[in-house]
């Protein structure tokens, strides 16, 4: 995402403290506003439903549509998302522009026909009618979608319209609900779905346009549009440190609706609101981390990292090549210390204004006690996402990895013992693992920092000869039988 950073910083520096809020502002919605905008409807959905009359059991049904549409929305597109970023950045640098595009509708098939297939086994038992059924796929689908599509807009400098969009989305979906209760005779619920609905659709068609306009297409063949599924077998690891990190974040829900402790909604959905909101609530906590390192880090670290690697690949002598090593290795501990010093603030924050204002949003005192230590967790998760970031801006994918694959165990296991032990320890397991995996995290970035000079020099292949993989041989087939 560091594009976006670039842009927003360069905002900063010329306006004033007006325009730092507002760049601020944009910089949330951007880099994050899937996350956002999903807990906002979720959360004002509730609230107008509850104002209007709707059942209990209604009001229930809508919240856990938008808690899976969420959640498998996110798993699903985020090992894409992780590896699409790469191919867009390899695009960028060896100027095939054409293939953007077409790299969008490609995985945009590929993650519709996932998301199709993964909510369709929900409904093997289900008894609810064909309407919500389809919203409930229709709505995953647009999510996921959607975040794909920010990965894309990443490389987009036309952020006003970016946050429009997000901005028009949701009043889209907040009018939409509130007028169409008041004039269109239909069931409340049908209506809420129906606007949610057309609200992310209006935000993921704006979208498209605005990525057709920066990068514009040669061919939208199926053959062309396939064609990044090449990179797969060179940057798989992107996709299973996407999949990894994503299913470590939202595992210990999962583990949690096992529970007797969950509620099972119309035979369908396992929820446990009791847990559910509160992480919502958590993972938005560490908004101002996420802002800083987009709009600070990156693009601060950046001139660093592009001067010691100018030094390497232009001959620089060992004296030059130490000093920038020594420069960059100073500024990522600087900037990250600070990123984590303002996150810690903020967390403690929300906090302490969590256990003082969530009493009266009708939270009960397991919820409020399961917000503070998700936060915590929310807090070391978001360090840890982000030295893995740093990691991959050196392509050290097989460390990242490592990272994921720790933290992705640790959260099942310890979860699951948290489980066993009582009420009282749920959300303990995200918050040691997420600990856990910090702490091996900075472990791998300092051993790899230690032996940067070799990972560089000797972990660069002598020929470049390009294996034909399993999904090399897939893309083959589009490519063999020339499909339009």
């Amino acid at each position: 995402m560091a594009g976006i950073g670039f842009e927003l910083k360069k905002i900063i520096d010329k306006d004033g403290y007006f325009s730092k809020t507002r760049t601020y502002f944009m910089s949330s919605l951007i880099t994050i506003g899937p996350m956002i905008i999903s807990i906002l409807s979720f959360l004002i959905m509730q609230d107008i439903l509850k104002k209007v009359g709707e059942t209990y059991l209604n009001i229930q049904l809508f919240s856990s549509i938008i808690i899976y549409a969420f959640f498998i929305s996110y798993i699903l597109s985020n090992g894409i998302s992780m590896f699409i970023s790469r191919f867009v950045s390899d695009c960028i640098y060896e100027k095939k522009i054409g293939y953007i595009f077409e790299s969008l509708i490609g995985s945009i098939i590929i993650y519709s026909i996932s998301a199709l297939i993964i909510t369709s086994l929900l409904f093997i038992n289900s008894t609810l009618d064909i309407y919500i059924k389809l919203a409930t796929v229709m709505i995953t689908i647009i999510i996921g979608i959607i975040w794909i599509e920010v990965v894309y807009l990443s490389a987009v400098k036309d952020y006003l319209k970016i946050v429009l969009g997000f901005v028009i989305g949701m009043l889209i979906i907040t009018l939409g609900t509130i007028f169409g209760i008041k004039f269109i005779n239909m069931p409340k619920l049908y209506i809420a779905l129906l606007a949610t609905l057309i609200g992310y659709i209006f935000i993921s068609i704006m979208f498209i346009g605005i990525i057709y306009r920066a990068f514009g297409f040669d061919s939208l063949k199926l053959s062309r549009c396939m064609k990044f599924m090449e990179s797969l077998d060179k940057y798989f690891e992107l996709f299973l440190i996407g999949i990894f990190l994503a299913l470590g974040a939202y595992s210990h829900n999962l583990i949690i609706w096992m529970t007797d402790s969950a509620t099972v909604v119309d035979n369908t959905f396992r929820v446990a609101s009791f847990y559910d909101v509160p992480s919502f609530y958590a993972f938005l906590s560490v908004i101002p981390a996420v802002v800083i390192f987009t709009v600070k880090v990156e693009t601060l670290i950046y001139p660093k990292y592009k001067e010691f690697y100018n030094f390497v690949r232009d001959t620089g002598s060992i004296n030059e090549i130490k000093r920038a090593k020594k420069e960059l290795i100073d500024c990522v501990v600087m900037h990250m210390t600070h990123m984590i010093e303002v996150q810690f603030i903020g967390s403690f924050a929300c906090i302490v204004l969590g256990f003082k204002l969530l009493p009266y949003m009708g939270f009960l005192s397991d919820s409020i006690e399961i917000f503070g230590i998700l936060t915590l967790g929310a807090l070391a998760y978001i360090c840890m996402n982000f030295l893995i970031i740093m990691l991959l801006y050196f392509d050290a994918r097989s460390e990242s990895l490592k990272i994921a694959t720790v933290f992705l165990i640790t959260t099942i296991v310890l979860s699951t013992i948290t489980v066993f032990i009582g009420k009282d320890f749920y959300g303990y397991g995200f918050f040691f693992s997420s600990i856990i995996s910090m702490v091996f995290a900075f472990n791998e970035i300092n051993k790899f920092f230690n032996r940067i000079e070799y990972h560089i020099f000797a972990d660069q292949p002598m020929f470049n000869i390009k294996k034909k993989g399993i999904f090399s041989s897939i893309y083959g087939l589009f490519n063999k039988n020339k499909v339009v």
